[in-house]
């Protein structure tokens, strides 16, 4: 069921650009288009880990499925760019709902250690899987057809949800609570509000209009939030998550983590680098999704043999070593050596997120997965448009200075050296990277060989920095972890340890 609700981020860039071609948008109106599935997706994180609970999570889930299917059947069929935009927006709702209770139920109904090792890293492998085979199709498509074909799939998609709830969830008490869902909702709208300032601030500028707009937004909503919240006698935004040993730490881990993107930036260098086209891209990526496959696979077994500290740290500290072997890449290096070094890291990203998630959800207090798991994937949220900010400016920084440094030293006009990099730079934003490899690059034409050593050398800067950043996340993961196991009771901390 993961996997299908992933169809769509492993393919929208594919389908971005003609879609907008087919129906006429405006230069507003693709930016709009650009965002609304991040906007969308954010806005619910905390409504679903409410409602997930008091609905039940077969029917939650259920409800998530026809969502995602209508939404994307309204976008397979869109005459206009109003309709498409209310499609995305219903299948972001759909899809991030769905995610956010999948992985509270998983955790609520698996408890024997060994078994949680494997659930975990069974819900890690969904992605990599469908990223193996859907870049492709869609490119194919594409290129063969009409993108309102992909739309179609994401669509089917969506029955592979609604079939395996009904197959295989269990059947629904009735409504277990009936309390307000104002905090929830405004707390979506503080997460949604702030990401969306981030990824502003970054593209137009901190005292630009679009930023202090949303950080308003986000100031507002926070302080109405807090007035609501302390009037509630009993509000259902729980922070009780929040207060357990170690959580906070480990959501910092989950915030810093996201931070290092080989994922994003290894594309633009197959394509800016090497000078493969998107469709040979997601080809050259192929190797990395299975090797992520195999991370999970190696990280189940660690877990089980020795446990969620000792593969978490092995995993992070994989993870470091994998940024660190990324400032190997040069612009002469050969192609498979990016793709050793991706599928290093693949491995590594995805089986650290296993003992990670897990660490995470067994602090969940009993009755509240819901509310921690959106606390996870907020944490994750805010960890990608923080991350990019961060790791774009040190990329981008390292690109133009590298490219004026050589093109002086040529004796050549080095004056574009920052338009250059900021062209490139424009596709970096929180929605892009949210589609891992399958990013277009574009206004950028092949470049000369000194351009090509100035993105390798960016490239280095992202490893150098990334790997301090998972460094950083190694030292809290372990220490946190071997504190809450002095601490804590047999009862709750019993499965990892």
């Amino acid at each position: 069921m993961v996997g299908a609700a992933t169809t769509v981020p492993a393919s929208y860039n594919f389908v971005l650009v003609p879609m907008l071609h087919g129906l006429g948008a405006s230069e507003s109106q693709e930016s709009l288009l650009r965002q609304l599935p991040s906007i969308a997706a954010l806005l619910v994180i905390f409504l679903a880990g409410i409602l997930g609970h008091r609905w039940g999570e077969r029917r939650f889930i259920t409800r998530c499925g026809f969502l995602f299917i209508v939404g994307n059947a309204a976008v397979a069929l869109a005459p206009g760019m109003g309709v498409a935009a209310a499609g995305l927006t219903l299948e972001s709702i759909g899809a991030s709902g769905f995610i956010v209770v999948a992985l509270a139920l998983l955790s609520a109904q698996v408890s024997n250690a060994a078994a949680r090792a494997s659930a975990f890293a069974t819900y890690a492998m969904a992605s990599p899987l469908i990223y193996l085979s859907m870049p492709l199709l869609a490119g194919v498509i594409v290129d063969h057809s009409s993108w309102r074909l992909v739309a179609v799939v994401w669509a089917l998609s969506g029955l592979v949800i609604l079939i395996a709830a009904r197959l295989f969830l269990p059947a629904d008490d009735v409504p277990r609570d009936s309390r307000e869902l104002l905090t929830p909702a405004l707390a979506g709208v503080v997460l949604m509000a702030a990401v969306q300032t981030v990824s502003a601030a970054d593209r137009d500028g901190v005292l630009s209009v679009a930023a202090l707009v949303r950080f308003a937004v986000a100031l507002v909503a926070f302080a109405v939030l807090y007035w609501v919240y302390r009037r509630t006698a009993s509000p259902s935004l729980s922070l009780a998550a929040l207060k357990q040993g170690g959580m906070s730490l480990l959501l910092i881990i989950v915030i810093l983590v996201s931070f290092a993107n080989l994922w994003f930036y290894l594309t633009i260098g197959f394509q800016y680098i090497y000078g493969l086209n998107v469709l040979q891209t997601a080809e050259a990526m192929l190797p990395a999704q299975l090797a992520a496959i195999g991370g999970a696979v190696i990280t189940r077994r660690f877990m089980r043999q020795r446990g969620i500290t000792v593969a978490g740290t092995i995993m992070l500290a994989t993870l470091a070593v994998s940024l660190l072997l990324s400032t190997l890449v040069t612009a002469d290096s050969p192609l498979w050596v990016p793709i050793v070094v991706m599928s290093i890291y693949a491995a590594a990203s995805v089986g650290a997120g296993v003992p990670l998630t897990n660490a995470v959800m067994n602090l969940a207090p009993e009755g509240k997965e819901g509310s921690t798991s959106a606390f996870r994937s907020a944490a994750g949220n805010i960890g990608a448009a923080v991350g990019v900010v961060v790791m774009s400016a040190i990329v981008f920084t390292a690109f133009s200075a590298s490219l004026t440094n050589t093109l002086q030293s040529k004796g050549l006009n080095s004056k574009q050296s920052v338009s250059i990099a900021e062209s490139l730079r424009n596709g970096v934003t929180s929605e892009d990277v949210s589609a891992n490899y399958s990013v277009p690059l574009r206004r950028v034409e092949r470049i000369a060989d000194v351009q090509r050593d100035a993105f390798a050398d960016g490239l280095r800067a992202h490893g150098l920095s990334g790997a301090a950043f998972t460094g950083v996340c190694l030292v809290i993961f372990s220490w946190s972890r071997r504190r809450q196991a002095k601490g804590a009771g047999p009862a709750r901390t019993a499965p990892g340890h």
